[in-house]
């Protein structure tokens, strides 16, 4: 039989348990910002379906930037740096616009924060098919990379 003293025990000892695993739960995630410098960015590509690139070596490199037609590509080391490029795809006018915000390392993973943006019912666009892009270096890292929309 539990005397009110026991009960009192267990009621505390209960609460300070559910306490300790709310706690944990709501931990802060060791991240950390990381820097990384636009390559290009632009309105008109030959990609013409929303996708995103990882590119780690210069074979993979040639054949993106020869979808930019920026001329030639910069010098990457992919021994110290990796490419992230986003692409929004055909849109019908201007005014569309595809952003890399942010590079996030958190949790063993990279977070690449896009930012996608079209022209409001009223603005005055280009009356000709885009197709925004925005390609980025940034440090290497053997982590699996997210893409997140803002």
């Amino acid at each position: 039989m539990f005397t009110k003293n026991k009960i009192i025990a267990i009621t505390i000892i209960t609460l300070f348990a559910a306490g300790l695993f709310v706690w944990g739960g709501c931990a802060r995630q060791e991240q950390r910002e990381v820097d990384f410098e636009t390559l290009s960015a632009g309105y008109y590509s030959q990609v013409s379906e929303p996708s995103h690139y990882v590119i780690e070596d210069q074979q993979e490199f040639q054949q993106v930037w020869g979808k930019i037609e920026e001329g030639s590509p910069p010098d990457i080391n992919f021994e110290n740096h990796m490419v992230v490029a986003v692409f929004q795809g055909e849109k019908p006018t201007g005014g569309f616009e595809i952003t890399i915000e942010s590079v996030i390392e958190a949790n063993g993973r990279l977070q690449v924060y896009v930012q996608e943006t079209a022209p409001g019912p009223d603005d005055m666009v280009t009356q000709a098919l885009t197709y925004p892009y925005h390609m980025v270096r940034v440090d290497a890292a053997e982590k699996p990379v997210d893409f997140m929309e803002r």
